[in-house]
């Protein structure tokens, strides 16, 4: 049997659309070829995919053709036959910059007895050819090339499968861990030698489409996740790197609202809440200070969760008598204003650590156009976090005068210090016809002049000129929008560029943008996710500007 340095194995389901293109970063690989093989495992797919797998079989492509049992049981399958010195996973949809396995075998070859593991950079891609370097690489990884000890970067979770192992056959898929299952399966390579390698200049392409599975929304088996979780930290001593998983595995659940399953009763969220906090109890939350790991709001939800006793001195935030958070601020929140028949109804969200050691009452104080002032309590609704919300009602009687409202934060009688922010625009169009609405650290309410009514008017007239000129430029080709990397040098370098028309826009739809907009040929922006741009997908072209290239792209 022919040796081979690497073996890639590919398993595909319903991979039809874009095996092809997987197919071709391997083939125009700047590699030699007969030092490749790749074994391809069709996964019980109901389209054509194992039509196309088999146009690529030869003496160092492999198909494999089953059942439907799931990506584990296809990577063991293909962990068993590979013959490779190497072994590198590559999903059915995704690809490999073209000198990935130069890159990654030559790395691995000159440090083979120091690791067990290499990872490199994922590129995320999308339909409209955007592509966007995961943010992992771009934080953590900041020593660029080399040998990383988990033991002091314990940060560096390598939770996807964009590595290249030996191929040892040693360590396997567990075929019952639906979710996580990769995060699993190198926590047990890498904790072998508590090292891990890294290549900074290659990429594995990961494609982002409403088809894929991390696009797709799930009742996750919540429960398996967590207790290996658990296991490892048996395993491993409590060892600062299995910590790191479970705060990174926690910080996107936070994010994403998914700490446990849709639609369960108070009783059932409970329950989950109890199997979570014996790891989380288990957590040095002072080594996850940092910023640039993981945000202050989010490490506060995670650590309310755990139940763990917290003390809270001067806005610092202690845990075993030792600062975890310095200078923390406690912020209301508002989410929403409304306004029906003469009364304000307002919505919005108290976070404090305070709420960890002490009964937290919150007051509004509003201020009259007579000078009279009026403070009533505001009911608190009780969270699972560190957060708690409030609704309130307010009949107000407004003039052309201001009448202010201002939150105020007490334990027993001791006022403390409470920032008062809007979580974006959050009042409705009824409120923005006859009112003015600013808010900073206190909420003032104006009624409307008439020349501001006016202006309103005169703005609805534009907006309505606007969308029939929108309209009309379904057949205008002349758009060209520019996305960057606001931290590229090489984009700064465009956008100080004062011999070309650039036009910014923002998340601000606002009548002055679209006017800018209307008779700009080029729009740039540098807020990729953010950016609302009228055109949309209307224009024909847009610019990516990023760290390394600026590259043109047709819809």
């Amino acid at each position: 049997m022919r040796e081979y340095d690497v073996s890639i194995i590919i398993p595909c389901f319903n991979s039809s659309k874009y095996i092809k293109d997987t197919m071709e970063s391997i083939i125009n690989q700047d590699y030699d070829k007969n030092k490749i093989e790749v074994i391809l495992i069709n996964d019980g797919s109901i389209d054509n995919t194992i039509d196309i797998l088999k146009t690529y079989e030869k003496e160092n492509i492999i198909v494999i053709d089953k059942k439907n049992e799931g990506v584990s049981v296809s990577r063991n399958i293909g962990i068993d036959i590979a013959h490779g010195k190497y072994i590198l996973f590559l999903d059915g949809d995704d690809k490999l910059a073209l000198n990935a396995i130069k890159c990654l075998v030559e790395f691995f070859d000159k440090n083979y007895d120091d690791i067990d593991l290499v990872t490199y950079p994922i590129m995320l891609f999308y339909p409209n050819g955007r592509k966007v370097m995961h943010s992992r690489y771009k934080k953590l990884f900041n020593k660029g090339t080399g040998i990383y000890d988990l033991s002091i970067n314990y940060d560096l979770v390598q939770a996807t499968i964009n590595v290249m192992i030996k191929n040892d056959k040693t360590v396997k898929f567990d075929p019952n861990q639906r979710y996580s299952e990769d995060e699993q399966f190198n926590t047990k390579i890498l904790m072998k030698k508590k090292k891990i390698g890294y290549v900074d200049n290659t990429y594995y392409y990961y494609r982002r489409h409403n088809e894929s599975v991390t696009a797709k929304k799930h009742d996750e088996d919540f429960e398996k996740v967590y207790r290996f979780h658990e296991e490892f930290l048996n395993e491993y001593n409590n060892h600062s790197y299995i910590q790191s998983i479970i705060m990174n595995n926690m910080r996107w659940r936070v994010k994403e609202h998914c700490i446990y399953p849709n639609n369960l009763s108070i009783n059932e969220i409970n329950n989950y809440v109890k199997l979570i906090q014996p790891r989380l109890s288990r957590v040095n939350y002072t080594l996850f200070n940092n910023e640039n790991y993981i945000d202050t709001l989010t490490l506060l939800e995670i650590i309310a969760l755990s139940g763990i006793k917290c003390d809270v001195i001067d806005n610092k935030l202690l845990i075993n008598n030792e600062v975890v958070i310095n200078n923390i601020e406690s912020n209301n929140y508002i989410t929403k204003i409304t306004y029906e028949n003469n009364k304000f109804n307002i919505c919005g969200k108290l976070q404090t650590p305070y709420f960890y050691k002490e009964n937290i009452k919150l007051y509004s104080k509003i201020t009259y156009n007579d000078g009279n002032t009026k403070e009533e309590e505001i009911k608190l609704t009780t969270s699972l976090e560190y957060k708690k919300y409030f609704e309130r009602n307010y009949t107000l009687l407004i003039d052309n005068n201001v009448v202010e409202i201002t939150f105020i934060m007490k334990i027993d009688n001791k006022i403390l210090d409470i920032n008062t922010k809007p979580i974006k625009w959050c009042s409705s169009k009824k409120i923005y016809d006859k009112y003015n609405i600013a808010i900073s650290n206190k909420i003032k309410i104006r009624k409307k002049k008439f020349i501001d009514i006016l202006k309103n008017k005169m703005v609805k007239c534009n907006n309505l000129k606007f969308y029939v000129i929108e309209l009309l430029s379904i057949f205008e080709k002349k758009i060209t929008i520019y996305y960057g990397d606001k931290n590229s040098k090489l984009y700064n370098l465009y956008l100080n560029d004062k011999s070309k028309n650039k036009i910014f826009i923002t998340n601000n739809n606002g009548i002055k943008y679209k006017k800018r907009i209307l008779k700009a040929s080029k729009i740039v922006t540098d807020k990729s996710f953010d950016t609302v741009l009228p055109f949309g997908n209307l224009t024909s072209k847009y610019v990516q500007a990023s760290s390394f290239a600026i590259e043109e792209v047709k819809f």
